[in-house]
């Protein structure tokens, strides 16, 4: 199982990168052109688009994972539930999306600020991307769990250039403003989901289930309030900075918080992979035996990872953007490491095998409670600080606890002890960053290298980082290259 997921997480993170990581690119271009009140509506903008998403989709697209990567559903049955599945969200995300482009003025009001009104046209551009990111995200997750990779690894690839290629095109040769963000969507989205339409002819007809969207909605509908908690616990920082402070500390915050997403696009990848790979694989032998391995993969690659781009936040922020979003590095070690706690999901599928959806959504509910609460006190007395803290303490209580729950139904073995004391070291050096504000220089430099080659070390001295399954793996990969 290792290889398949390093194989086909290798492609959905590639995928993931050029996607969205590819973006990060461009962040000197963004900072160049847009301002940070300007990146703070983009910002506030995605958030809304992606909260009417996350409810008027229903959640399908878990449904749909669910029961096409079912290993005891015949080909019939799979294309039933796929077709049902997608032709429901079709038309109720078409229905939504017509819904708030007509009746736009009370959402402009909602969204907007003291500061600064949103333009009526920027809104209507972002409230059309949701039908047609709905649809492409939905189809996008069919060819995953179809376990069709590479299709979606391409598709992903023409999906980043067109979009960034757009944008380029948009700003420089036409003079438009964060409208080109939006634009580009609308050129970009439409020709690959005809592109996906078609790989998935095989898969999707026009046939509709009644019994099968009554299975869908009965796994899928617990998880609405669960991806309405979910919404609120990952960006309740960003509404509180809107709310407490203005679009200009916003748009710091989301710079921030797009460097964070190098970390979450990687845990993303392989999170993507591993699902369909365990529950196809669910009742083998060694599928315990592989997620035990790369649990502790994780555990020291991510640490080390996150470690390493919080000691170098201020050096990537100087040599990316302009002055005015350099204060964004207070902040990225705090969302660097609630990015790392997100990839506790992909450990946590006892909870999805069995399919104990009621208990995600309590769950998600609490925490994001919890996260509305220590926002609300956070934000006003230590501003975006404040915000970073109480995201990331209720986004590592959620996953944690979610995988302490999924143990219960899906057990695997690792060394607690061993991942206590090194999840506990590196809480300390993050920590520690906080109150840690050199000057930049070569000395400091070097300093941060020696801090890191230590953590390091202690990986490898634990044999929690087990240096040879790589040189096994990367052995067997040259055999089979000679084969």
């Amino acid at each position: 199982m290792l290889r398949d997921l390093v194989k086909e997480g290798g492609l959905y993170t590639v995928a993931n990168l050029l996607t969205k990581g590819v973006s990060l690119l461009l962040i000197p271009f963004y900072t160049a052109y847009f301002s940070p009140a300007d990146y703070g509506v983009i910002d506030i903008l995605n958030l809304f688009t992606l909260f009417i998403t996350a409810i008027f989709s229903l959640q399908l697209n878990q449904g749909l994972a669910r029961y096409v990567a079912e290993p005891t559903l015949d080909e019939n049955q799979k294309i039933t539930f796929a077709s049902t599945a997608v032709w429901f969200s079709f038309f109720v995300l078409l229905g939504i999306t017509l819904f708030l482009y007509f009746l736009p003025d009370e959402f402009i009001k909602r969204l907007s600020s003291d500061d600064l009104t949103i333009d009526k046209g920027t809104y209507l551009l972002a409230v059309l991307t949701i039908f047609l990111n709905g649809m492409f995200y939905l189809l996008g997750v069919h060819l995953r769990f179809l376990r069709m990779s590479k299709a979606f690894a391409l598709i992903s690839f023409i999906h980043a250039i067109s979009g960034i290629g757009l944008i380029l095109t948009l700003v420089l040769a036409f003079d438009y403003g964060i409208e080109s963000i939006y634009l580009s969507y609308l050129l970009a989205v439409p020709p690959l989901l005809v592109v996906q339409i078609y790989l998935l002819r095989h898969h999707i007809k026009f046939t509709f289930s009644v019994t099968s969207l009554k299975r869908l909605l009965t796994y899928s509908v617990p998880l609405i309030p669960a991806a309405i908690a979910t919404m609120l616990m990952n960006f309740a920082d960003r509404i509180y900075i809107k709310r407490h402070l203005d679009f200009t500390d916003l748009g710091i915050y989301a710079m921030a918080g797009k460097f964070a997403s190098i970390v979450g696009l990687i845990v993303a990848g392989f999170t993507m992979a591993i699902a369909p790979l365990v529950i196809n694989k669910q009742y083998e032998s060694t599928t315990k035996t592989e997620l035990s391995r790369i649990f502790n993969l994780y555990i020291s690659i991510g640490t080390l990872g996150v470690l390493g781009l919080s000691l170098y936040s201020k050096e990537i922020l100087t040599l990316l953007t302009t002055k005015e979003f350099h204060g964004a590095y207070e902040v990225m070690p705090i969302l660097f490491l609630t990015a790392y706690f997100v990839g506790f999901l992909m450990f946590s599928l006892g909870i999805t095998l069995e399919k104990k959806t009621i208990l995600t959504a309590i769950l998600v509910s609490i925490f994001a409670g919890l996260n509305i609460a220590l926002n609300h006190f956070f934000v006003p007395n230590y501003g975006s600080m404040g915000a970073a803290v109480g995201t990331c303490i209720s986004t590592a209580g959620y996953y944690l606890i979610t995988f302490y729950y999924s143990q219960k139904y899906y057990p695997f073995h690792f060394n607690k002890k061993l991942i206590c004391f090194i999840s506990l070291t590196h809480l300390g050096l993050i920590i520690g960053l906080l109150f840690w504000n050199p000057e930049m220089s070569i000395t400091n430099f070097m300093l941060k290298g020696l801090i890191f080659v230590a953590y390091f070390s202690t990986l490898v001295y634990s044999k929690l980082l087990d240096l040879n399954l790589f040189i096994n793996y990367f052995k067997g990969m040259t055999k089979n290259d000679n084969k």
